[in-house]
């Protein structure tokens, strides 16, 4: 992470890797919303995605091309390319926000490890679903139920994911 000539109170620079359902609807709006953030860059290799680029961000074709002028990465691609994304990323230096899960198996999390060392980088990992509409009502429906001992929640996205 780059922070040459750099205040602290300048807003941390941000690239959104990937403009699925994720990147569009959780990520690229709370960012761009929020004046602690400033959205540098988006990556999607697909076509399609310059109508959600903010203002001023440059659209790439793959995180590879991110540049020094980002201080944070957050992650928002499909669970199987968590690992290999946030590896390159995390290996070259650049701090990695990754949506649950974070990766599928104990040898990915280990290449994470590896690839957070090399590069002396940090990865954070968690979930934006706290902040889901849907949940904020459960959470205030359970507050009236009292102690709870068990809950058991499934559901099927839209996109059949």
């Amino acid at each position: 992470m780059s922070t040459a000539g750099r205040g602290p109170d300048d807003p941390v620079r941000v690239a959104v890797v990937g403009l699925g359902w994720a990147g569009r609807t959780i990520w690229l709006p709370r960012l761009t919303a929020h004046p602690a953030y400033r959205v540098t860059a988006v990556v999607e290799p697909g076509p399609g995605g310059a109508e959600h680029v903010p203002s001023g961000a440059a659209l790439l074709a793959d995180a590879d091309l991110l540049g020094p002028d980002v201080d944070l990465a957050v992650v928002a691609v499909p669970n199987h390319l968590h690992t290999p994304v946030a590896e390159r990323l995390l290996a070259r230096g650049i701090p990695v926000f990754l949506e649950k899960p974070v990766c599928l198996s104990a040898a990915e999390a280990d290449r994470l490890a590896a690839a957070e060392r090399a590069g002396g980088s940090v990865l954070l990992a968690g979930s934006a679903a706290r902040y889901r509409p849907d949940v904020a009502a459960l959470t205030e429906l359970a507050a009236d139920l009292g102690p709870i001992r068990h809950v058991d929640l499934a559901w099927v996205r839209a996109s059949g994911v």
